[in-house]
């Protein structure tokens, strides 16, 4: 990937990210330093966690490296987590919530007890694959973490208080 592909991939990301600052969906965003040619942006958002996202263009990625802290390998969290990303591409989704392989596919990580989220962008679509990136991870607090199972996870790992968050 050329140098301007790569500038337009992280001009993408930054102008989604700050929209979504700008409209108040997320508390804060930034952009750091770009370390080994990575862009590397800052949100505050879901009870005020601070989630950092990489746009590695020459890979055509993007990553979100701790979505949900604090998970066992093989745990019921770990497996639950994994099949509703899975269920995320699946046609029984409807068509404006699906994640399209065909144009991203996004994948759970699970290191050092810190579960990521790994998406490969298919033809430089980086404006459709941040958009589903964000889409899911607002998901995952607002439909699959709050079912009921992982409430006192949710108490646990993002300081929730019972009385008043749920």
């Amino acid at each position: 990937m050329n140098m301007g592909a790569r500038a337009r991939a992280t001009a993408s990301v930054e102008d989604y990210l700050q929209g979504c600052a700008q409209r108040g969906f997320f508390n804060r965003f930034s952009r750091l330093d770009d370390k080994k040619g990575l862009a590397h942006f800052s949100i505050g958002w879901h009870h005020d966690t601070v989630f950092e996202v990489f746009v590695d263009s020459s890979k055509q990625a993007l990553r979100m490296p701790v979505v949900l802290p604090g998970v066992e390998k093989a745990s019921d969290l770990d497996r639950d987590f994994r099949a509703f990303v899975k269920r995320c591409h699946s046609e029984s989704i409807p068509a404006h919530r699906r994640i399209d392989r065909a144009r991203v596919e996004i994948k759970p990580i699970l290191r050092a007890g810190n579960m990521s989220l790994s998406t490969k962008v298919k033809n430089g679509d980086y404006d459709y694959a941040i958009d589903k990136l964000i889409c899911l991870v607002h998901e995952v607090f607002k439909l699959f973490l709050k079912d009921g199972l992982y409430y006192q996870y949710m108490i646990d790992r993002f300081g929730l208080n019972p009385d008043t968050d749920f």
